[in-house]
C-alpha cells in the first residue's frame, strides 16, 4: 500500500494532536504542582505543535484545492 502525500500529512496531523494532548496533560500536572518551569516548557511545546498543526492543515487544504486560509496562533503570558 502506497502512502499518498495526503495520507502522510493526515498522519502527521494526528501525531501532532496526540502530542498536543500529552503536552496539555503535562501542563495541567505542572500547574497543579506549581512547577512553573515545566508549565512554561509544556505550554511552549503546545504552542509549537499548534503552529505545526495549522501548517499541516493548510498544506492539506492546498492539496485538496481549498484556498483562503488565515491562521494565527498566539500565546499570551
Amino acid at each position: 500500500m502506497k502512502n499518498t502525500t495526503e495520507d502522510i500529512l493526515q498522519s502527521q496531523l494526528a501525531q501532532c494532536a496526540a502530542a498536543l494532548k500529552s503536552c496539555l496533560a503535562s501542563a495541567d500536572k505542572a500547574r497543579a504542582a506549581e512547577d512553573i518551569l515545566t508549565l512554561k516548557d509544556e505550554l511552549d511545546g503546545a504552542t509549537a505543535l499548534l503552529n505545526a498543526s495549522a501548517r499541516l492543515g493548510e498544506a492539506l487544504a492546498r492539496l485538496r484545492g481549498e484556498t483562503s486560509h488565515n491562521i494565527n496562533v498566539t500565546r499570551q503570558g
